[in-house]
């Protein structure tokens, strides 16, 4: 995205290009760092310094060597923050805003919340997801506030930057098509997309060793995924779960039924994961609390032991990984203390 975004602006194609407008007003601060490895550097450090903050202020121990060292661990020691690490993808920056959101929505601070959570969907589309908690919460007019905030921020990288509405709303529309396309190629149709992910196609895509037409596949997986989310929103809606049981459904639907999730969006397990420490740290353990930790353990460590079909990029990590978010997800929709009480879950403070 650097490079793409340094040279083109809006009026170039390629894969860094092909994200929303918003994106670009996170991407284009560190492109004034003119060493594009010190600007990942200085983005990296960002990410890691928000998310030691975040792992530590939600642990419940009064002891401070316990607090720092699971920190630790949970920072710097998991496949997921690893893999964002390496990769330097644009979903650290989004992980924050969906973490800020998550911190004053469980606050009340919706005001703040509201531009959050627009902010991460005006720049890529799978945050909608979370969405549902307005539905959930019937907070129709800050929905209708999160709306406006996303067409404000979409607009006004497209006015200000090279490309954009100025030059040409078609001609940036072609642009955004074409770069799309590319990527939809890359990662959609192609391989790529298969490797270092954990959505539900791309494990059958490793198990069957890709035997099937992705082309054929796309419209029909489309509805599929589509009905399975209206089912979920309407099931938190009815139900309303507590909100690490709420933020667990979400997420697992936000990796698993796209057509290609790539493993650093894995990071936002850690979301829910937090806040179910927290709501369990008192009292008496069940069966389902063990098993509940020991998924949330197991999707956010390496599992790439061995491969399939003879490809090292059809790792036991790719299969396995969606029937560990399902699991894990259906478990806790299963749970009888899910329903929503007075008391939220808010982070330690």
């Amino acid at each position: 995205m650097y490079s793409a975004w340094t040279q083109h602006k809006f009026a170039g194609v390629g894969y860094g290009l092909s994200y929303f407008p918003a994106a670009y007003l996170i991407v284009h601060p560190f492109t004034l760092i003119k060493d594009p490895y010190k600007s990942v550097a200085v983005f990296e450090t960002i990410f890691v310094i928000f998310f030691v903050c975040y792992t530590y202020r939600y642990f419940p121990w009064h002891n401070v060597y316990d607090k720092l060292l699971s920190t630790l661990v949970l920072t710097l020691f998991t496949y997921p923050v690893a893999f964002t690490w390496h990769t330097g993808n644009l979903e650290a920056a989004l992980f924050i805003l969906v973490c800020l959101f998550y911190i004053n929505y469980s606050k009340g601070n919706i005001r703040f919340a509201n531009f959050f959570i627009a902010f991460a969907i005006s720049s890529k589309l799978f945050p909608g997801v979370f969405l549902v908690l307005y539905l959930r919460d019937k907070k129709f007019k800050d929905l209708i506030w999160v709306v406006f905030y996303c067409a404000i921020l979409s607009v006004v990288p497209l006015l200000i930057f090279k490309g954009g509405i100025l030059d040409g709303f078609d001609i940036y529309l072609s642009n955004l098509r074409a770069s799309q396309e590319m990527y939809k190629q890359l990662m959609i149709i192609g391989r790529p997309g298969v490797h270092f992910g954990h959505s539900l196609i791309n494990g059958i895509r490793v198990l069957t060793n890709d035997s099937f037409d992705m082309n054929k596949v796309i419209f029909p997986y489309a509805v599929f995924a589509g009905l399975v989310f209206l089912f979920i929103t309407l099931f938190i809606v009815r139900r309303k779960p507590v909100e690490w049981i709420t933020s667990t459904i979400l997420i697992s639907i936000m990796c698993v039924l796209p057509y290609t999730s790539t493993d650093y969006k894995l990071i936002y397990f850690f979301i829910p994961l937090y806040m179910f420490l927290k709501s369990t740290s008192e009292g008496s353990h069940s069966f389902s609390d063990y098993l509940i930790t020991t998924l949330f353990v197991l999707i956010i460590m390496p599992k790439s032991f061995f491969y399939f079909h003879g490809s090292p990029f059809f790792t036991l990590n790719v299969a396995i990984n969606p029937f560990l978010i399902i699991c894990l997800a259906t478990l806790v929709a299963l749970r009888k203390d899910m329903a929503m009480t007075s008391i939220k879950v808010t982070p330690t403070h």
